[in-house]
């Protein structure tokens, strides 16, 4: 049975209560539509902290062999599935006609095409009862349901007004809900737990949990076993507090959580949860609750998938870390970078064939602008209007360069807030591309500049930031940049690291790091992890200098500059030999400015004693200039090589009058002017990184 998601309701798609689900063969024939994260690992339906809006669902399926989307009902929508209710002839059974004909609502066929799902609001709150001989169930809270959307019918619409359950009661019989009675609930409790043992576990064995999810857990747990006392209160707030613990926000917070937990909830959180956490053995009898903590993913080898790419060839989709020095150009790569993703910039070799947004965050906003103009003015184009069509690099018209990149000034924000819009923009930004949704890419530039961090060496404080992007980013699903500063100190690119970086880079499936040399118009890129195996792994940006004329606010022209670059991939081992070569060539120009300097001074020594009737031998000149011999007869041999002195035996009056200590054989000037800008040519530093071949 085909599916039609955008016939969906929109009171059921703007709910935050919806899944994605895998499919499991039943023993007895069928398939389970079992609820899955957006890895495709199984995931418990009733915990709100995985619950996705419906866009979000809607961009993991076909990916982690997620094969659709499901909602998760409350106890105001409910939802009354009918299965097997088609005869042979594809009419409806007696009872269903019946209850679709009698219950008001908006109705759909379910994933097999022989039920029926029928979506109403109901004056009673008749929990979740059966009548497994007709194939009627009523789905409330804590139930799960795979959505289609194919209407039936005319589909109908999901009343305003609850409607009456008579009909649905001549049919199934009504079983309300209760919670756990008191000899249910002590069961379930340790009873020789006392609260400073359970203090003790907490607070000295269990390890921090960055995941929100897991945090509510912890609590529910201590809340369930001891009643929701002030006591086991104290204990989680302490906890909460540790660093990497949840996404701590303040006492009222953790103490508004805490009031909304039920004591004798059905189906509670037991300690048994938590002596899991810490591995530590449970009582099997308590630990029922514990296996929803850790789920096996589902996994087909007969359906692997290749990894989709940002810029192909080089960088993967998922969390990024990218860290340079101040000053290396990093941004006006990352942007360059980031136009590329959102298919700005005509074709390249990097150029995924799925077209991102971009949304970038950053407190220099006037410098990404100048950045892009740069970009757009330079290559043939000028920027006019917002229709102009430009023939730059950056060569889309303006209405649509804002709408792929979004250009979103920052603050400092805490791990929750982050969180919070890496989740909204990740939803937002999901493109369709056919029947793919191409989820955006979101860029921190710097993360300085949005992380609350006090010490960015701290790798403590990065974990939790880092923690907070990655578990957000998997229910969305996008991909994320984050750009930091690196250490002081690092000279070699591939000794270059973050500052706290042992927690980035743990954590991020790409990390890389930029350089650029002193005097240098060449920034590169060392990609020092990267979980896509790639024939790349560093990127070479080579910088030419353009000057625009523009008016200032006083309406007063002026020249401004701008770096505009070009991409080459290549790898470390293209980017140590050129190091190695251009070193070469830095000592060789160093080596012939010193042979230049000591020509120079062997020839006025000799120019000038020539008047006293004095003659030198390259021993001579050594003695009285104090340099190394190698270093003289190379200066020497060099200024007769080109002409400037000569070699010859001294005359019998030359020997008489001669001080130096010569007595065979002199050095004599020539007609040729000594002249230092030819002499022994230089060599130019042309250390450039720009090949392409493939690595060997």
């Amino acid at each position: 049975m085909g599916t039609n998601l955008e016939n969906i309701p929109y009171e059921l798609r703007s709910n935050r209560r919806w899944l994605n689900y895998i499919l499991e063969p039943r023993t007895s024939g069928g398939k389970n539509k079992i609820p899955c994260n957006s890895y495709g690992q199984k995931c418990s339906k009733v915990n709100q902290e995985t619950w996705l809006s419906f866009e979000q669902a809607l961009g993991h399926v076909g990916k982690n062999n997620i094969h659709g989307v499901g909602y998760c009902p409350d106890d105001d929508i409910v939802c009354i599935d009918l299965d097997q209710c088609f005869e042979d002839d594809k009419k409806l059974k007696a009872h269903a006609r019946d209850l679709v004909d009698s219950v008001d609502g908006w109705t759909e066929r379910s994933l097999s095409g022989r039920g029926l799902h029928i979506f109403t609001r109901l004056d009673q709150n008749i929990g979740n009862p059966k009548n497994p001989s007709l194939g009627i169930e009523v789905l409330g809270e804590r139930m799960f349901i795979a959505m289609t959307g194919d209407v039936f019918e005319d589909g109908g619409q999901i009343p305003a007004e609850p409607v009456s359950t008579n009909a649905l009661l001549k049919y199934i019989t009504r079983t309300p809900q209760r919670n756990l009675d008191a000899f249910e609930a002590h069961a379930l409790r340790e009873s020789d737990l006392t609260l400073d043992e359970a203090r003790e576990i907490v607070l000295t064995k269990l390890v921090p949990r960055p995941r929100r999810d897991e945090w509510i857990r912890i609590g529910m747990a201590l809340h369930f076993q001891f009643k929701g006392t002030d006591e086991a209160f104290d204990i989680w707030h302490e906890y909460s507090r540790r660093e990497g613990s949840g996404t701590y926000e303040g006492y009222n917070d953790v103490r508004r959580n805490w009031d909304s937990f039920k004591v004798n909830k059905k189906n509670p959180i037991t300690f048994a949860s938590i002596r899991y956490l810490c591995k530590e053995p449970a009582n099997p009898e308590l630990a029922q609750s514990a296996n929803d903590l850790l789920q096996p993913i589902h996994y087909d080898l007969e359906n692997i998938q290749a990894p989709d790419y940002l810029l192909e060839g080089l960088f993967p989709e998922g969390l990024a870390s990218i860290a340079g020095e101040r000053g290396s150009g990093k941004t006006q790569m990352i942007v360059h970078l980031a136009c590329l993703v959102a298919h700005l910039i005509g074709t390249h070799e990097m150029r995924s064939p799925e077209r991102r947004k971009v949304y970038y965050f950053t407190e220099h906003e006037e410098q990404v602008i100048r950045i892009m103009y740069g970009l757009s003015k330079f290559g043939g184009g000028e920027i006019n209007s917002d229709d102009f069509e430009k023939r730059g690099l950056l060569d889309r018209p303006m209405p649509e360069v804002r709408e792929w990149f979004k250009l979103i000034p920052t603050q400092k924000m805490t791990a929750a807030e982050i969180a919070k819009h890496v989740k909204e923009f990740g939803a937002e930004g999901v493109v369709r591309q056919g029947s793919i949704a191409i989820p955006p890419l979101l860029i921190f530039d710097t993360a300085s500049a949005s992380f609350n961090i006090d010490d960015e060496n701290s790798n403590a404080e990065w974990s939790k930031f880092i923690a907070a992007v990655k578990q957000a980013a998997r229910e969305s699903n996008p991909s994320v940049w984050v750009v930091t500063h690196t250490s002081k100190g690092s000279q070699d690119i591939e000794r270059v690291t973050a500052r706290g970086a042992s927690a980035i880079e743990s954590d991020v499936a790409t990390a890389a790091v930029v350089k650029r040399e002193i005097g240098s118009n060449v920034t590169k890129m060392l990609l020092t992890k990267n979980r896509a195996q790639t024939d790349y792994n560093a990127l070479s940006y080579t910088t030419q200098k353009h000057e625009a004329v523009l008016t200032n606010k006083t309406g007063r022209s002026c020249s401004v500059r701008f770096d505009v670059g070009t991409f080459a991939l290549t790898t470390l081992r293209e980017i140590k030999q050129e190091q190695v070569r251009v070193k070469e060539v830095e000592l060789e120009s160093k080596r012939a400015v010193q042979s230049r300097k000591l020509a120079g001074q062997v020839y006025s020594r000799i120019q000038a004693d020539a008047e006293q009737k004095r003659f030198h031998t390259t021993e001579t000149l050594r003695a009285q200039l104090g340099v190394q011999k190698t270093a003289m007869t190379d200066a020497v041999n060099d200024l007769v090589a080109g002409g400037y002195i000569q070699r010859r035996p001294l005359s019998h009056e030359e020997k008489e009058i001669n001080t130096t200590g010569a007595t065979r054989e002199g050095l004599f000037m020539t007609s040729k002017t000594f002249d230092p800008l030819t002499f022994r040519n230089v060599p130019e530093n042309t250390g450039t990184l720009g090949t392409t071949a493939k690595p060997e």
